[in-house]
C-alpha cells in the first residue's frame, strides 16, 4: 500500500509539470473602464478533461465567463476575459492566466498597463447644418483628429468624406444635390484608429422645407454599471421618421440591457438592436441603453468566499520536510545513511497529538542507534519496518528533529527514491495528514 500512495504522489507530481505557455499578449486600459481578451483552451490529451480557470496573484478586477469547462480529446474553446480595473489599479501588472486540469496546466500571460489618458475635452461643434442641399460645418478642436464624415439616406449608406481636423477651428463646407428623402449626416473622430467622439444630424428633402433631428447623448460609467441616454429632438417644420442602431457583441449581450427597440437581429458575433420612430416639430424621443456587470462581481465575491472556505478546511499547518545529513550521493552497499525528519508547527497554536511515520525499504537494514529521540515503535510492516515518533504537543512555531541510520543492502547506480514521511494530528474535529517531500539521490 505503502509504495502504491508513494508511485501515485510521483506521478501526480509529475503531471503537474506539463504545463503550456502562450505567448504574450499586451494590453492599455483606463482605470474604471472595460476591456476584454479571449483565453483559448486546447485538449490535446486522449481523454475528456475538465478545466478550472483563474488568474495568479490577487486580482479581483480580473473576470472570467467560465470558471471551469469540460473539453472532450482534441476540443478547443475561448474563454472570454474581462479587466475591469477600479481607480486604484494604476501601474503595469504581469498577469498569467491559467486553465489547469489534472494532468496538464495552460498558461497565457498577460502585461497589462493601467494608466490615465490624457483627458481632452470633445470638439466643439460651432455650426452643424445639413440640410440635404449643403452641409456647413466649424469645429474647434483641442487636439489633431480624423473625421469621417457619412451620408445616409433612409438608413443606407450613400458614400463617405474623411478629413484631417487640425487644432483650433476647422471650416468645412460640401454641397449635394439629393433628390427627395430622409438623410442623416454623422459625424466620428478618430484618434489613431480608435473612435472617440460621435454626432449627428437628420433631414428630410421634400423640395422646400428645412427639416432636422438634433441628437444628443448622455454617458455614466460607474465600475460595474455604464450606460448612454441618447436624446432626439425634432427642430425642423415638420415629422420625421427616424431609424437608430445599436451594435452589441454576443459576449457581453447578457450584460447589456434596453427598452422598446423595434428588433433584435443576429449577425453572427453581434447583435443589431433597432429603433425606429417619428418625431413631431419640437418633440423628442429618448433611447437608454446600459451595460450591467454586477452578477460578474456576485459570483467573483461567492468564488472567492468558497475559496477561502476550501483553503481554510484544506491548510496544512504542519510541515515535515525529509532529507540526507550525510553527503550520499549514490546508493552504495554497506555506506550508512542518516536519514533526517524535520517537523514544524507552522501555526500561531499549540497542536497536540501529532504522530509521525516513516518507512525503512526493505533494501536498507535499520542500525538501532538513534541520535536524539528514539521512536515509541518499530513496526515490521511485510518487508518493510514503519518507524513511529509519538508527539504529545508542539509549541506554535516550534521545530523538531528525527533521526535514524540504515545501511543499504544491495548497491544501485541509477537514481533512487526513498518512501515518503508523514505526520497525522487532528485540528478543529479533523483528522488531517500531511506527507514529506519526495527525497532522491542524485543521478
Amino acid at each position: 500500500m505503502r509504495k502504491k500512495i508513494t508511485l501515485f504522489l510521483i506521478v501526480f507530481s509529475s503531471f503537474y509539470l506539463i504545463s503550456t505557455v502562450f505567448a504574450i499578449e499586451e494590453i492599455n486600459i483606463e482605470p474604471g473602464s472595460l476591456k476584454q481578451t479571449t483565453f483559448e483552451i486546447r485538449n490535446t490529451n486522449p481523454i475528456s478533461l475538465r478545466y478550472t480557470i483563474y488568474s495568479a496573484g490577487w486580482n479581483p478586477w480580473i473576470l472570467f465567463s467560465y470558471s471551469q469547462i469540460l473539453l472532450e480529446p482534441g476540443e478547443s474553446k475561448n474563454v472570454t476575459v474581462f479587466l475591469v480595473p477600479n481607480k486604484y489599479a494604476e501601474g503595469i501588472y504581469e498577469i498569467f492566466l491559467i486553465a489547469e486540469s489534472r494532468i496538464d496546466r495552460q498558461i497565457k500571460k498577460l502585461k497589462v498597463t493601467i494608466s490615465k489618458g490624457t483627458e481632452k475635452k470633445a470638439p466643439e461643434i460651432k455650426e452643424f447644418f445639413f440640410d440635404g442641399k449643403k452641409l456647413n460645418l466649424i469645429i474647434n478642436s483641442e487636439e489633431e483628429l480624423d473625421l469621417e464624415i457619412s451620408i445616409y439616406r433612409d438608413a443606407m449608406s450613400l458614400f463617405k468624406i474623411q478629413k484631417k481636423i487640425e487644432k483650433g477651428e476647422n471650416i468645412i463646407n460640401n454641397t449635394f444635390n439629393f433628390s427627395t428623402g430622409f438623410y442623416q449626416a454623422k459625424l466620428d473622430f478618430y484618434k489613431n484608429g480608435k473612435l472617440l467622439y460621435s454626432f449627428s444630424k437628420s433631414c428630410s428633402v421634400s423640395g422646400i422645407t428645412k427639416n432636422n433631428i438634433i441628437e444628443k447623448k448622455e454617458k455614466w460609467n460607474y465600475f460595474i454599471l455604464s450606460g448612454t441616454k441618447i436624446i432626439f429632438e425634432n427642430n425642423g417644420e415638420k415629422a420625421e421618421k427616424k431609424i437608430y442602431s445599436l451594435y452589441v457583441d454576443k459576449s457581453v449581450d447578457s450584460f447589456f440591457s434596453s427598452k422598446n427597440y423595434k428588433e433584435k437581429i443576429d449577425e453572427g458575433s453581434r447583435y443589431k438592436y433597432v429603433w425606429e420612430f417619428v418625431l413631431l416639430p419640437n418633440q423628442k424621443y429618448v433611447i437608454v441603453y446600459s451595460y450591467n456587470y454586477s452578477i460578474i462581481l456576485i459570483l467573483s465575491l461567492a468564488l472567492i468566499f468558497f475559496a477561502f472556505l476550501f483553503y481554510s478546511s484544506n491548510k496544512k499547518e504542519i510541515k515535515v520536510k525529509k532529507y540526507i545529513a550525510n553527503n550520499v550521493w549514490k546508493i552504495k552497499e554497506g555506506k550508512e545513511i542518516k536519514i533526517c525528519l524535520e517537523i514544524i508547527n507552522k501555526t500561531k497554536q499549540e497542536i497536540n497529538g501529532i504522530i509521525l511515520e516513516d518507512f525503512v525499504q526493505p533494501i536498507f537494514k535499520l542500525k538501532k542507534e538513534f541520535e536524539g529521540v528514539k521512536p515509541d515503535k518499530i513496526l515490521k510492516i511485510k518487508s518493510e519496518e514503519k518507524l513511529v515518533w509519538e508527539i504529545p504537543r508542539m509549541e506554535p512555531k516550534e521545530m523538531r528533529i528525527f533521526v535514524y541510520k540504515i545501511v543499504p543492502k544491495v548497491g544501485l547506480n541509477e537514481k533512487y527514491s526513498f518512501s515518503l514521511a508523514k505526520a497525522k494530528y487532528k485540528k478543529d474535529q479533523i483528522t488531517k495528514v500531511v506527507f514529506s517531500n519526495l527525497l532522491t539521490t542524485r543521478d
